[in-house]
């Protein structure tokens, strides 16, 4: 009985390491698996920066939400969510940085990664603007904050739109469902 269990455990490693190798070459159809790419991490660069970008444009929705339904934000709400919006926009800006490299060996990325930097750069201003308006001891004015985090949110939709490009120029976009 043992040898029949062990038999059956054997043959289906088998089929299965006979199997997958075909399913990964079929996933990974869709992206470019160059693989100085996979060796120097730039495969992933475009992806950690739309990372990043989503957790800073998360941020800044939660914070326009609550500065739709209150009067006034709390000063550590504000402050909280804005660190977190601060720290993903400079990650995202690392990233970023990290594919100039590659933008010198096809011109075709430099107009979209220029365009996304300056995305960025605006929303270091806007974080400005909400730091600003977050240090108030009495509570931020909810209006500010909402202008704020839409201009800030609107910035970041447009990263994203020009980081989309430079995942199709590198042909490791996804596609979507």
């Amino acid at each position: 009985m043992k040898r029949l269990f062990l038999s059956l455990v054997l043959l289906s490693l088998a089929i299965a390491s006979l199997v997958m190798p075909g399913y990964r070459a079929i996933a990974g159809q869709e992206l470019s698996a160059r693989a100085d790419r996979k060796i120097t991490g730039q495969y992933y660069l475009p992806h950690s920066a739309s990372v990043y970008q989503r957790s800073a444009m998360e941020h800044a929705r939660v914070l326009n939400y609550y500065g739709q339904n209150y009067k006034s934000v709390p000063k550590e709400v504000s402050q909280q969510h804005l660190a977190e919006i601060k720290r993903n926009v400079q990650l995202a800006k690392k990233e970023v940085a990290k594919l100039k490299p590659e933008a010198a060996k096809d011109k075709k990325l430099e107009k979209p990664l220029a365009a996304m930097e300056s995305h960025l750069a605006k929303c270091d201003e806007y974080c400005q603007m909400l730091d600003d308006e977050a240090g108030k001891a009495e509570g931020s004015d909810s209006e500010a904050i909402c202008d704020c985090c839409q201009k800030l949110e609107k910035e970041l939709q447009a990263a994203e739109a020009e980081n989309d490009k430079i995942k199709e120029q590198l042909g490791v976009a996804t596609k979507k469902k």
